[in-house]
């Protein structure tokens, strides 16, 4: 594939599963030129990736000390004094309230951190433009302490209005502007991952996190060019949104199509085919990059495997992995490379961000521990229990019975020895409580 990524191959790479070409080039359309304005009036666009891993906790503390309460005070005093000598729309006072606003973080008050920076938000629109760039911490302060609160309706209303200032008041900074994008995918991502919607419009997450990677894509390709690493973070992004259209399990209340199982194929060629392209976009400039790098090129290969192993294309992924085989040949250490990839039956996606189960351990050390099978298709078979958790409780986020049932759905990458595909028995797994807790992913093929 070309990897210069021109508009026609960022038009190619916006078709999403299911929809008419003419729909779809319609859509693309609106993006490019109206900035996705009906996506963002139905879906909140987000905030930064630390926020969003730790929404709960991260801007919690134990207890305030005499020290960060005297911190509080003074900026509070400070700012009724300005107040007081000036007015209380003065300039000055934004880089005061947004101070305020984080010791009040800092504290854990976080609904009167949010009547601060809504304050800071309103002045900076005074005194500088409705779509000033001064508005965008106080904004994303804001959200912040939502997202402590666990106020997701919130976070989502307050993004529709930082999306529209950040298109603006980034226009001239493609760095910013960019990150930005990328940062409001991974809100898509996280809102889809927790269920905030109903399931009829759970779809929309995705499509509007496609589009957001592929808007973060052209703008890193007109500011540095299209072979720069930078285009690495977004196409990731595009490569997690087709994993997750392609298990989305309510696709085919979203597809066009006579039948269940005509829209089941057209939803998987189309993701197939997207999926493959954006990958080769990757290993593509990985190897501009870094063309001596063979244990980066191995790892490109097995992605590609995975992908066709995902979609049940096994001519396809043996021929990726037989690839990836030959690349750790050339490696400094290809013993433990193998060991790493291919030992072992590994869950896909195999990708960060995406998993699609919790953490882990090799052992019955876990509340839940089982015993099961992978056979030489990735299928999971006969899972016994060896220890179950004591006094599980009815309510929860995932139940132990849940988890089970989600993982006999799992496609694994099997074992491989020589370029063949082996079955696995007696894998002993353990999952802790808290793992199992958080929302899974419904990713299955």
């Amino acid at each position: 594939m070309d990897i210069s990524l021109d508009s026609a191959w960022l038009c190619k790479a916006a078709l999403y599963i299911g929809v008419s070409a003419t729909l779809v080039l319609g859509e693309v359309a609106c993006i490019n030129s109206a900035l996705a304005e009906e996506i963002t009036e139905k879906n909140g666009l987000s905030t930064n990736e630390a926020l969003i891993l730790d929404m709960q906790q991260n801007l919690a503390v134990a207890g305030a000390t005499p020290q960060e309460d005297a911190t509080t005070l003074a900026y509070t005093q400070l700012i009724e004094s300005i107040e007081n000598q000036q007015s209380a729309y003065d300039p000055a006072l934004s880089e005061h309230l947004l101070a305020l606003g984080r010791s009040l973080q800092s504290l854990a008050r976080h609904e009167e951190a949010i009547d601060v920076f809504k304050r800071g938000v309103h002045i900076a629109r005074i005194n500088m433009g409705l779509y000033s760039p001064e508005q965008l911490t106080m904004l994303r302060g804001e959200i912040g302490s939502h997202l402590a609160l666990g106020d997701f309706i919130q976070v989502d209303e307050r993004q529709r209005y930082l999306y529209r200032v950040e298109r603006r008041a980034l226009r001239h900074n493609s760095t910013a502007s960019a990150q930005a994008l990328l940062d409001q995918a991974r809100w898509q991502k996280h809102a889809y991952i927790i269920g905030m919607d109903e399931s009829d419009a759970r779809f929309d997450r995705l499509y509007a996190m496609w589009q957001l990677n592929r808007m973060a894509l052209e703008e890193v390709v007109n500011s540095e060019g299209d072979t720069s690493p930078a285009l690495l973070a977004p196409l990731n992004g595009m490569l997690e949104s087709q994993y997750l259209i392609a298990g989305h399990q309510g696709f085919d209340a979203v597809l066009a199509g006579n039948g269940y199982d005509d829209r089941h194929l057209a939803h998987n060629s189309l993701a197939y085919k997207q999926g493959r392209s954006v990958l080769e976009a990757i290993m593509q400039i990985n190897s501009a990059n870094n063309p001596h790098d063979l244990r980066q090129r191995a790892r490109d290969l097995i992605q590609l495997g995975d992908w066709s192993w995902w979609f049940g294309d096994r001519k396809a992924a043996l021929a990726h992995y037989q690839a990836t085989y030959d690349a750790i040949d050339n490696t400094d250490n290809p013993e433990g490379l193998f060991d790493e990839l291919f030992a072992s039956p590994t869950p896909l996606p195999d990708l960060d961000g995406i998993r699609p189960l919790p953490a882990y351990n090799d052992n019955t050390e876990g509340a839940l521990a089982i015993r099961f099978e992978v056979t030489d298709t990735g299928r999971v078979n006969d899972i016994t229990r060896l220890q179950i958790p004591e006094n599980e409780p009815e309510q929860v986020t995932v139940s132990s019975e849940r988890l089970l049932r989600h993982l006999r759905r799992v496609r694994f990458r099997p074992t491989f020895q020589e370029g063949e595909a082996k079955p696995s028995t007696n894998i002993i797994w353990s999952f802790n409580p808290q793992n199992w807790q958080a929302n899974t992913l419904v990713m299955t093929q």
